[in-house]
């Protein structure tokens, strides 16, 4: 209760009790050891970036000399060859020189053949 001169109980502040702070969910250990981490790429395969090289320039250049998208034809299907034998890398490079190589075969192809059958025509 109140003594004379003291304060009134609703004035007084509440009573905390000191707790010690829980420790954190994960907290770092007292020691810390650090982990370096490599990531390592596989090594690419040569005639995949080949094949795509020749089949860009053979959109490009398939008209002039048409052995440049079926160079790439050819390099995409061995490469595709050699990436799933010994496990490299470069398969999107492959078959996308595939790809390249083979539309560009295609569509030059085509005008060659109505190139010729006009002047025959």
């Amino acid at each position: 209760m109140n003594t004379p001169n003291s304060t009134p109980d609703w004035m007084q502040p509440p009573h905390v009790e000191e707790r010690q702070p829980a420790p954190l969910y994960g907290s770092v250990p007292s020691t810390v050891q650090y982990v370096q981490v490599v990531a390592t790429q596989p090594k690419v395969a040569g005639l995949a970036v080949a094949s795509m090289v020749l089949g860009i320039l053979g959109f490009f250049f398939g008209w002039l000399y048409l052995v440049v998208p079926v160079l790439a034809i050819i390099f995409g299907a061995v490469a595709l060859r050699q990436i799933r034998q010994r496990g490299l890398g470069g398969k999107g490079m492959a078959i996308t020189g595939l790809a390249c190589g083979i539309i560009s075969t295609s569509i030059y192809g085509l005008i060659l053949l109505a190139a010729i059958g006009a002047s025959n025509g």
